[in-house]
């Protein structure tokens, strides 16, 4: 699973949803997943390509390394999954293209009322891309899973489907086309 620049939303959803993974958990040699498994970009990238049956992204390509990241995923990997609302469709971090970089460095580090110092650490920070673009303009994905985070129901399914060699069945309408309110 590679992880873009995002709330890491998606991979909660993945965690929270752990016992029901269980039965699946053997099925699946995860070879990159850098939050969960001290596994390095270099192992990623030591791969040959298309070696990898599927993998997930989350989040936007928001710096350098995201951008870098995703390439190289959909190099690697034999389907290459779009996960959650930011990756699928711009998401929150999206919204950054409303400001300039330097606006966004400002509420981040100096404005915010968490942060003590107010100082943006230039130096360890990734190159921040001008803008955001949609991630499908970087790759080509296989496959969406939207969601912000992406329904138990909706993993378990696509992940049982890919698993057994079927089509995901995705919901044909959003949420709010169920919704009973006017």
């Amino acid at each position: 699973m590679g992880q873009g620049s995002s709330c890491w939303g998606c991979f909660q959803s993945l965690v929270d949803i752990h016992m029901n993974l269980a039965t699946v958990l053997p099925a699946l040699d995860i070879k990159y997943w850098q939050c969960v498994v001290d596994y390095k970009l270099a192992d990623l990238e030591g791969y040959p390509d298309k070696s990898i049956a599927v993998g997930l992204y989350e989040g936007m390509a928001r710096t350098e390394e995201d951008v870098h990241l995703l390439k190289i995923m959909r190099d690697k990997c034999q389907t290459l999954i779009s996960f959650g609302t930011c990756s699928c469709f711009g998401g929150i971090p999206g919204l950054a293209n409303f400001s300039d970089i330097e606006e966004c460095l400002d509420v981040k580090f100096r404005e915010n009322k968490t942060v003590t110092g107010g100082e943006v650490p230039y130096e360890n920070l990734p190159k921040i891309e001008s803008v955001v673009v949609p991630n499908n303009t970087i790759v080509d994905f296989d496959i969406y899973l939207p969601g912000c985070p992406p329904t138990s129901k909706l993993i378990l399914t696509a992940t049982t489907a890919l698993l057994e060699g079927k089509p995901i069945e995705l919901e044909p309408h959003t949420v709010c086309h169920y919704c009973s309110r006017e």
